[in-house]
């Protein structure tokens, strides 16, 4: 009897496929609504961009070709290799702005550019022809691009404030990473430039007489006071709860700057694409960033608030517990008191997480800092709503309070909601007091 060999690539399914083939995940794909005959992808599925040139994994991919390697938006080099792909796409056609179209061409075999001219902007525009010889009705376009030879950018590229396991050089504790998008082998001298937490104070960290950055190199810079260890430590540390960094030139002019909410412990935010768009990473100090995997906002539950403070805790707060194993955004969420508010309350920061079933209390004291909410809760009665640009996610009316109780889910069973003596802002919620388990209306 004849045997096949079977090879699987750039697909989802259990651990045992992975190494059937290139690009496997063993992950949970996130469909929209498979019950509903919604099998597109959720916003945060990893299988989003991680299929063959940078294409979704499944079915709903757009027909017709693909297009991946562009450089960033300006960028000084004057050569790019653009590679060509698409569902049943086998040759292809391109040109370079107006210029006359190519000869057909085979799939594998990429686009070289070269030469590019200072100052000019490009943009590809390819037919793809499939399996069947049949041509693409409209070309795909690539992102444009445009070639400034004089181009240099010192950028943030890496920021880890929550660590826990991660260490850098023997160093364990909050770590920032500096790029230098230059040809290889130009140098920068960072002799007097800052890098600071606090804009009024640029000069908070200044660099010594010495340091220099190679292009395409990266700086690794621990957050923390020198204390006598070696190398160059930035004096202050990172904030898990959210801050933000201010990298200054020697005369304190800002060349780049990022600003992020809370924090998940062990993993990075960093730069990710052609566009440098900040998101949750894995930590890989010293050499180009990964994405993290994250999970969906629907998976988020109030999990206990606290409303009338007497003697354990001054403030109140409102905790979320996250259902999900991965990570998930918090940036574009809010929390609102008032039902008739519309999708108005008080907003999570952008470059906000919590970690996959973790617990996060945010205090509810009425400003906007780190780790609070710009609303306050009533100790009469109220609603707690957390919601999206959608609507709600989850909504909970408590009635009366009391002085130094918290309210809050009920691990078992689930759907019930009780007192509890002692609040845990920030871990699972303890037995209630059984007198005033009840169930409330969501």
């Amino acid at each position: 009897m004849s045997t096949t060999d079977l090879a699987v690539h750039w697909s989802i399914g259990p651990e045992e496929l992975l190494p059937w083939g290139q690009g496997n995940l063993s992950d949970d794909p996130q469909l929209i609504d498979p019950v509903q005959g919604e099998y597109g992808l959720a916003p945060t599925s990893p299988a989003r961009g991680a299929g063959p040139n940078g294409l979704d994994m499944g079915a709903c991919v757009p027909a017709g070709a693909s297009i991946s390697g562009e450089p960033t938006h300006t960028t000084w080099r004057t050569a790019a290799t653009l590679t060509v792909g698409g569902p049943g796409i086998v040759a292809y056609r391109y040109r370079v702005n107006e210029e006359p179209w190519s000869a057909v061409r085979a799939i594998a075999e990429p686009i070289h550019l070269t030469a590019l001219s200072d100052g000019s902007s490009f943009q590809v525009a390819v037919f793809g022809q499939d399996l069947t010889g049949r041509w693409q009705d409209t070309p795909t376009l690539s992102r444009p691009w445009t070639v400034d030879s004089t181009y240099r950018r010192l950028h943030i590229n890496e920021v880890l404030a929550a660590n826990r396991s991660v260490t850098w050089e023997g160093w364990l504790g909050g770590l920032v990473e500096l790029y230098y998008d230059a040809p290889p082998g130009e140098s920068l001298d960072l002799t007097g430039m800052g890098l600071t937490d606090r804009p009024d104070e640029p000069h908070r960290f200044t660099f010594p007489a010495g340091v220099v950055l190679m292009g395409q190199e990266y700086l690794v810079l621990p957050a923390d006071a020198q204390d006598g260890l070696d190398g160059i430590h930035l004096g202050y540390g990172l904030d898990r709860d959210g801050q933000g960094l201010y990298l200054c030139d020697t005369d304190g002019t800002l060349l780049d700057a990022v600003e992020f909410g809370r924090q998940v412990e062990d993993c990075s935010i960093g730069r990710l694409g052609p566009e440098r768009a900040w998101a949750l990473t894995i930590p890989t100090f010293g050499q180009p960033n990964r994405p993290q995997a994250t999970g969906p906002a629907t998976h988020l539950r109030i999990n206990e608030w606290f409303t009338h403070g007497h003697v354990r805790f001054e403030d109140d707060f409102i905790e979320l517990f996250n259902a999900s194993p991965l990570p998930v955004c918090l940036g574009g969420l809010a929390i609102s008191d008032n039902p008739a508010g519309g999708l108005q309350g008080a907003a999570f920061e952008p470059l906000s997480f919590i970690g996959g079933g973790a617990y996060a209390a945010f205090d509810a004291v009425g400003r906007d800092a780190p780790g609070e909410l710009n609303l306050r809760l009533s100790a009469e009665q109220g609603h707690i709503i957390l919601f999206d640009n959608t609507g709600p996610l989850d909504w909970v009316l408590y009635g009366p309070q009391m002085a130094d109780i918290s309210q809050g889910r009920l691990q078992q069973p689930p759907g019930l909601y009780g007192f509890f003596e002692l609040p845990t802002p920030g871990a699972a919620n303890p037995e209630p007091l059984s007198a005033w388990t009840q169930t409330l209306p969501l």
